[in-house]
C-alpha cells in the first residue's frame, strides 16, 4: 500500500530549501557552502530535510549554522558571544529606580562582581577601595549586586555613593553567590569574569586592594 504524500511536509520541504538556498547566499565563502553540502563532510541535504520536520524553524537554523562553524571554522558572532559565559550571565537585576538590566550587557570586558549588603560591615568598609579601583581601570567593569532590599539600598545611597552600578539581588542573591562558588553564602563576595564571562577568581570576604589591583591589571 502506498503512502500519499502529506502536504503539510511538501510545505515544510519547500520552506527548507528556501531556507538553505537564504542561508548558504549569506556564507562568506564559497567552500563554506560546500563543506555543508557537499560530499557529507558534515551534513547533507536529506539531513537537514529530516531535522526540519521534527525541529522549530529557530532551532533548525542553528543548527546548520553550527555545522558551519565546524566544518569550516566559521565563527557566527550572534550564536557563540555568550556560548562560553557562566549560566550567572542569563540573571537581570533592576537598579535602584526599578529598572531591569541584563547582566549580558557587561558581557565583552572583565567584570568585578561585588556581593554585598548594607548591614554588612566589611561590605561597606571596602566599598571606597573598590570605586577607586573603579575609577583607576575604565577598562574592567566593576559592578555591585546587594543581597538587600532596594529600600535599604536606596537609603544607604543617600551616604554612600559609588561610580559602578549597584544592583539589586534581594535576598536570592545568596542563592546565585552558592552557584557561583561561595557554599558558605557569606558577604561580602567578589567574583572576577574575564572578557567571555568565564569565573576566574573569587573572594570572599573584604578585598585586599592592592592584591585585587595587581590581578586585574593584566585582564584588559
Amino acid at each position: 500500500m502506498k503512502h500519499r504524500p502529506v502536504a503539510g511536509r511538501l510545505v515544510a520541504r519547500e520552506q527548507t530549501t528556501a531556507l538553505l538556498g537564504t542561508w548558504l547566499a549569506s556564507c562568506t565563502h564559497h567552500d563554506d557552502a560546500r563543506a555543508i553540502l557537499g560530499g557529507g563532510v558534515m551534513m547533507d541535504a536529506l539531513f537537514f530535510l529530516r531535522v526540519f520536520l521534527d525541529m522549530k524553524r529557530r532551532d533548525f537554523l542553528r543548527q546548520a549554522m553550527m555545522a558551519s562553524i565546524g566544518a569550516s571554522g566559521v565563527l557566527v558572532p550572534m550564536l557563540t558571544a555568550h556560548a562560553a559565559a557562566d549560566p550567572f550571565y542569563a540573571q537581570a537585576f533592576p537598579d535602584l529606580k526599578g529598572q531591569e538590566h541584563d547582566f549580558t550587557q557587561f558581557l565583552g570586558k572583565p567584570v568585578v562582581l561585588n556581593f554585598w549588603a548594607t548591614w554588612c560591615p566589611p561590605c561597606v568598609k571596602e566599598m571606597p577601595d573598590l570605586d577607586a579601583l573603579h575609577t583607576a581601570h575604565n577598562d574592567i567593569q566593576f559592578v555591585g549586586v546587594a543581597v538587600d532590599t532596594a529600600s535599604n539600598v536606596r537609603k544607604f545611597g543617600e551616604k554612600v555613593q559609588v561610580g559602578y552600578p549597584i544592583l539589586v539581588a534581594g535576598h536570592g542573591g545568596i542563592k546565585l553567590m552558592r552557584q557561583l562558588g561561595n557554599k558558605q553564602g557569606g558577604l561580602p563576595f567578589t567574583v572576577v569574569f574575564d572578557a567571555k564571562g568565564n569565573v576566574i577568581k573569587r573572594i570572599l570576604g573584604q578585598i585586599d586592594p592592592d592584591e585585587l589591583e595587581q590581578y586585574i591589571q593584566g585582564l584588559a
